[in-house]
């Protein structure tokens, strides 16, 4: 057996604030302390007992935790924890025993054939049409881009996966996963799913804007940590017009579909978070870009984060040889999005 640590002991011990609803769950969010978080982008992994932060990318296991937040050697945080905290110790399961059967991530081409199927068998809510018709989208925009409300009721939501599964196989298709049951099923968080394309309209993966966005707004349709689940990758999302040589970047696949409606269909690149920007470098070789203007956020001018991030894409797009160019607006408009909405509605 082999000694392993207790991540969510550490944190608690700490004071960190975790969620209140996470009990069972492999991966536990909190609000990160190295960073101006409100909208807990902090992960604890209990399986690996890792964190990470997805604002600020402060990584470590259990000791540096403690040690970062004290300000003491890893060695000082292990006598610490020790002498004051035993239970953060504890026997873990044997090295090769997993605790769910997770599946790597399917090729593009099957991912996409499952997706484009869930989503001709969803529809979407009045409620969700209404929202994105406030965001300046047009009913033939939302069709198009085939926005869907997640079905909440689980006969429903289980009837739908269950017409997948006589064409597909779901093992390693981000979202779907069995329950204790031994049902197939898939993750459900009442909002609306949002298509990530590449360049060739194909979906990689679906992301979720949550109805609830009192932790956060987005994340993936992922079903990672799940038995037979599958982790979703932090893809690009391309749209518009995929022939322009000038792009766009910002952050946020529903904003970029948005922006690009409302610019008369200019091709926009979207990471899905400041910091995600991996995939970055192979979705602008790929294609005829010569130009690029970078439009995250106007909250630029004053977090040090999204301020680094644009100086991260800035080498990221000159490293490519494509010509970069920052793009401003007025800052009460956080949002490129936000922004050419307003300038709809003045009829500018």
């Amino acid at each position: 057996m082999d000694l392993q640590y207790n991540i969510l002991e550490v944190a608690k011990y700490i004071g960190l604030n975790i969620r209140l609803d996470m009990n069972g769950k492999v991966e536990v969010e909190a609000r990160c302390p190295f960073c101006d978080d409100s909208s807990f982008h902090l992960s604890l992994n209990r399986v690996k007992n890792v964190f990470r932060c997805n604002r600020c990318k402060e990584t470590g296991g259990m000791l540096q935790l403690y040690a970062k937040i004290f300000g003491v050697t890893t060695k000082e945080a292990y006598s610490a924890l020790k002498e004051k905290l035993p239970s953060a110790f504890q026997y873990a399961h044997p090295k090769n025993q997993a605790l769910a059967n997770v599946y790597p991530t399917r090729p593009l081409e099957e991912r996409n054939a499952v997706y484009q199927r869930l989503l001709s068998l969803l529809s979407l809510s009045d409620i969700h049409l209404r929202n994105l018709r406030k965001r300046g989208l047009s009913n033939e925009a939302i069709q198009r881009n085939c926005y869907r409300s997640v079905p909440l009721v689980t006969e429903v939501r289980q009837s739908i996966v269950k017409k997948l599964l006589d064409e597909f196989k779901l093992y390693g298709i981000p979202g779907f996963y069995t329950d204790y049951n031994g049902t197939w099923d898939m993750y459900c968080k009442s909002g609306i799913l949002i298509p990530v394309r590449n360049a060739a309209k194909k979906i990689q993966g679906l992301q979720l804007r949550l109805d609830d966005t009192s932790n956060r707004k987005y994340r993936w349709l992922s079903s990672n940590y799940f038995q037979n689940g599958a982790k979703a990758e932090p893809w690009v999302h391309v749209t518009g017009n995929i022939h322009s040589t000038s792009a766009y970047i910002t952050e946020g696949p529903l904003k970029a579909d948005v922006a690009s409606h409302l610019s008369g269909d200019r091709l926009f690149i979207a990471i899905p978070g400041i910091n995600c920007t991996e995939r970055l470098p192979d979705v602008l070789k790929s294609m005829s870009i010569i130009r690029v203007a970078e439009a995250l956020d106007m909250d630029k001018l004053v977090k040090p984060e999204v301020s680094k991030a644009v100086e991260t894409i800035r080498n990221i797009v000159q490293s490519c040889g494509i010509e970069y160019v920052p793009f401003k607006w007025d800052s009460q408009y956080k949002g490129i999005d936000d922004y050419l909405c307003f300038k709809m509605a003045a009829g500018q």
